[in-house]
């Protein structure tokens, strides 16, 4: 067990897939372990992160009783070693052994500093020298409660002149938490964004997020340095535009009398163009769901019933991942834009052409919620009302945003009591958020955010894994599950570093070596699963195959995957929340509480812009409820 070992045991996770290699090295390890040596503190905590691997019952497969009770009786005369070293540590070694950390080390440290109460020992200056030659430990102390409250004081200050606080404070996340000193004030926090924003190379990302920070109970950021962020955005973006080629970007769409075709795509210089058939128009609006055609050929929902216009971490660019982490904000790449874009121009595109029959999309819904949900579903009278045509589009907002949410109270209504009772309906008042609103279905949406689902998204579904780059087949496929399902892959053609990541998926029964030497996937009806969640991050679950169905649920029995039977998904609630409210997203559009409180743009162009904006999302609500009663009368 030698010190200047550079690869070292270390606990990551559960799931985590270098478990079997990490086990095979405390295998080597402890059976040569001499308790009675002098251990040094790398030594030390690589038999605490095995420890971890024990807790956790991780074991590999040919151990039997007698070797688990074996490693497990030195490990736990081992923990007596670390908790006796951690517990004598002091001022006089504590600046001398973090010196020596092993880099993957630096948080198990900490844990066993804050487990062991060893902070205690350390003088107040001894803590501050800590900090100025190691500041970037600061990312693990803040991780504990207990030591920050010890040194509230020396943390403070030292995040009012460390130049990465800013970004500290936007990274407190659920998946990260950090805790502030509370000596660390509403004035401190303004003036680390300030300092940041006027900071010789502010992170572009970083400003946009100060800019759009989301005001919460404990702090609110003032207007003026709001601003002043807002100001510098537009200062770096316009040194981006200065120094390079920026990517333009662009929709069209037209309608062609002659096109037999319902849609034909073009793309030139980035500019998507959308040609729509007029004579697939004329016949297909003689039919009552003319509404569909929203659906079928503008494809507001894709062919599972979720939305698409959603924003999709896999259709982000890798630069917009990077900067996608921002806290309270939407996330919104060149997909999301280009998607908005293209479903506003349908409305628009749509009322053009029904002008000439002396119609719109309003009385389109009208016939579509009378003539076609009502009777085909027995519905109970769903009721929609449009304002009058010579209302002004301030006076249609109102009423429409009113009107959005009773129609979501009568659905509810109606999963609830399997009818709409219009006077139980006006004795409710209670708000309505979109996560309340249940579907027809107790099990509508799957979705799987568990370390062993990360990580199967990452090794056979995403473009940024190394396993599906191997020759002769370089360049030609985007993931590992595209390239076993289309070809015959040998094993020899893998690198050594590459093989080493195969054999972990081999070892956990996700890929196996064939009688040829092939890679082939153990079971791809699950790894296919998993891609539907790489893609679009909820699975519906009504409509996939029986057998897709059956897999879905053994992977919810062992708690890979869960469901829930919301008449939204979360992806789509988000969606929701950030068209309507600020509620979520701090650069939502707050289409309904703007007109509501009298902050909206006077411009009338703007305020047609909202309409149609609301138009759109009452369109994708009546989608979403026909494709509820779909499943519900195909299933129940």
């Amino acid at each position: 067990m030698a010190a200047e070992r550079i690869n070292r045991i270390t606990f990551s996770s559960v799931n985590d897939l270098t478990v079997n290699q990490n086990l095979k090295e405390t295998e080597k390890l402890l059976s040569s372990l001499d308790l009675s040596k002098n251990f040094t503190v790398n030594e030390l905590i690589e038999l605490y992160n095995i420890k971890l691997f024990f807790e956790n019952n991780l074991y590999l497969p040919h151990w039997d009783s007698e070797t688990k009770n074996k490693f497990n009786d030195i490990i736990n005369k081992s923990w007596e070693l670390i908790r006796s070293y951690f517990i004598k540590l002091d001022n006089e070694s504590i600046l001398v052994i973090i010196a020596v950390l092993h880099p993957t080390y630096k948080s198990s440290f900490w844990k066993l500093l804050d487990y062991c109460q060893t902070y205690k020992n350390i003088s107040n200056g001894v803590f501050i020298q800590i900090l100025k030659d190691f500041p970037n430990h600061i990312y693990n102390i803040l991780l504990y409660k207990n030591i920050v409250n010890k040194f509230h004081q020396e943390v403070r200050d030292f995040l009012l002149e460390y130049e990465s606080s800013a970004s500290l404070l936007l990274s407190n996340t659920d998946n990260v938490k950090y805790f502030f000193p509370k000596s660390l004030n509403s004035i401190d926090i303004e003036n680390i964004y300030s300092k940041y924003i006027e900071s010789e190379e502010p992170n572009l990302n970083y400003v946009i997020s100060i800019e759009q920070l989301k005001d919460s109970k404990d702090f609110k950021l003032k207007p003026k340095t709001r601003l002043k962020a807002k100001k510098k955005v537009t200062e770096l973006k316009n040194e981006i535009f200065e120094k390079g080629n920026p990517m333009k970007y662009g929709v069209q769409v037209s309608i062609n009398i002659e096109q037999d075709e319902p849609l034909e795509v073009t793309n030139t210089d980035l500019i998507l163009s959308y040609t729509y058939s007029e004579k697939f128009f004329d016949k297909f609006k003689q039919k009552v769901d003319f509404l569909n055609v929203f659906k079928f050929i503008f494809f507001f929902l894709d062919d599972k019933g979720i939305i698409s216009l959603i924003n999709k971490q896999s259709e982000l660019l890798v630069l917009e991942k990077v900067l996608s982490k921002s806290n309270g904000v939407y996330n919104i790449g060149i997909s999301f834009q280009r998607k908005q874009m293209l479903s506003d121009m349908q409305i628009h595109l749509l009322n053009q052409y029904l002008i000439h029959s002396s119609d719109t999309v309003e009385k389109l819904i009208e016939r579509y919620i009378q003539e076609y949900l009502n009777p085909f579903f027995g519905l109970n009278n769903l009721q929609f009302k449009f304002p009058t045509l010579e209302s002004t589009f301030l006076e249609k907002i109102r009423v429409l945003a009113i009107e959005f949410e009773f129609l979501l109270r009568q659905f509810q209504l109606y999963v609830d009591e399997k009818e709409i009772d219009f006077e139980l309906l006006e004795l409710n008042s209670t708000p309505l958020n979109f996560s309340d609103i249940k579907s027809l279905m107790s099990k509508k949406y799957i979705y799987g955010d568990s370390n062993k689902v990360i990580q199967l998204k990452h090794y056979f579904h995403s473009d940024q894994s190394l396993l599906f780059y191997v020759d002769p087949y370089k360049g030609k496929y985007h993931s590992f599950y595209e390239l076993l399902k289309n070809e015959n892959v040998e094993f020899n053609n893998y690198e050594d570093y590459q093989k080493n990541e195969i054999n972990q998926l081999v070892h956990y029964n996700y890929i196996f070596i064939d009688e040829n030497n092939y890679v082939k996937m153990k079971n791809e009806e699950m790894i296919y699963i998993i891609g539907e969640l790489h893609k679009k991050e909820v699975i519906s679950y009504w409509h996939y195959a029986e057998n897709i169905r059956k897999i879905i649920d053994e992977l919810i029995g062992d708690k890979t995957l869960h469901s829930e039977g919301k008449f939204y998904s979360k992806q789509e609630i988000n969606y929701f929340n950030y068209y309507l409210n600020k509620k979520e997203y701090a650069n939502g559009l707050d289409l309904r509480n703007k007109y509501i409180h009298g902050t909206n743009s006077s411009s009338e162009i703007e305020q047609k812009n909202d309409y149609n904006r609301l138009l759109k999302l009452i369109i994708l609500t009546l989608l979403k409820i026909e494709d509820d009663l779909n499943i519900n009368k195909q299933f129940k």
